[in-house]
């Protein structure tokens, strides 16, 4: 590992958490401090001092350069010895330090922090309750006492219109739990179903959250899986919206303008393996959605073939 290492130029990319608007300075200082320090370790022990310092000492002044006004979430800093950029991103990440790996612009997606959060509607033919779902907890949000005055269509119905409120307020996958029956008619009424990752087809009742956990166990075994199933959702709405470029041209064209919102990429590499910060186009329309605000989603190879390996959500 060592003598790989040395064999190549050093560099060194960091992600973290930011929020200055919500964390005191001298806090999120003392965070950065500790990663430039594990940084530098990490690039005295893989190359020689002569290779090592000037990229640390370069990562020194991109430290002193971080922008404490800022109202973004998080930070991505790219150090080589000849690169030294700052990202301030509009999308969660988790807390990184990579030292001699090939990553680019468009990998911050890979870094994005994805809390496995679901909504969960319970659904029978006369009431239904709502949960946010956060890891393994549910917790109960909303609840609809029994209507015996509708028709079940019409229960439906206002239990859908339901939905796409609380959707507004939480955009996140949802998971509809209802007998067979309940199911299959609430999937064909429903105006929410860009939104909806799966239906678990058993009768609830007043089941306890444990065991309506317990019935989500599959569908949430592999949560990578249901997020990509609502991004591809995502990109569906947002063609019939007439808001998605897609195909490296109409997303080049695109991607400079402040109303994108979020770019979707392949994880698959195309050709010889991937260089560091920028290696072609892709990067590049990476780093203009990433300064207009917008956030970068990969997804497993071949999962955007049908839009030309490459889309870009557009917001009005």
């Amino acid at each position: 590992m060592a003598e790989a290492s040395a064999s190549r130029m050093p560099s060194v990319v960091i992600t973290s958490a930011f929020e200055p608007k919500m964390k005191p300075k001298h806090e999120l200082e003392g965070k950065l401090k500790r990663l430039l320090e594990q940084a530098e370790q990490q690039l005295m022990a893989l190359h020689s001092s002569g290779d090592a310092m000037p990229v640390i000492q370069r990562l020194r002044q991109v430290m002193r350069k971080v922008d404490f006004s800022t109202h973004r979430r998080a930070i991505g800093i790219f150090v080589s010895p000849e690169v030294e950029k700052i990202y301030y991103l509009n999308m969660e990440v988790d807390t990184r330090v990579l030292v001699d790996e090939n990553v680019r612009v468009r990998d911050l997606a890979r870094f994005r922090r994805a809390p496995r959060e679901f909504l969960v509607l319970v659904l029978d033919a006369r009431q239904s309750r709502m949960y946010l779902g956060q890891e393994d907890h549910l917790r109960l949000i909303k609840c609809n006492a029994p209507q015996d005055d509708l028709s079940v269509n019409q229960f439906l119905y206002q239990m859908d219109h339901g939905l796409g409120a609380v959707l507004k307020l939480y955009p996140l996958p949802v998971f509809v739990i209802a007998p067979d029956s309940i199911a299959e008619h609430f999937s064909g009424i429903t105006h929410n179903g860009r939104s909806i990752a799966g239906y678990v087809r058993k009768k609830a009742g007043e089941a306890p959250a444990c065991t309506l956990l317990e019935y989500l166990a599959g569908e949430l075994s592999d949560y990578d899986r249901v997020r990509e199933r609502i991004v591809l959702q995502w990109l569906g709405e947002a063609a019939e919206r007439g808001m998605l470029a897609q195909g490296l041209q109409a997303v080049a064209r695109s991607a400079g303008s402040r109303n994108s919102r979020l770019l979707v990429v392949e994880n698959g590499d195309e050709g010889d393996a991937p260089g560091f910060y920028k290696d072609g186009i892709l990067d590049e329309i990476a780093e203009k959605v990433l300064a207009g605000g917008g956030e970068v989603e990969s997804l497993g190879n071949g999962a955007l073939e049908r839009y030309g390996r490459v889309a870009l959500i557009l917001q009005r």
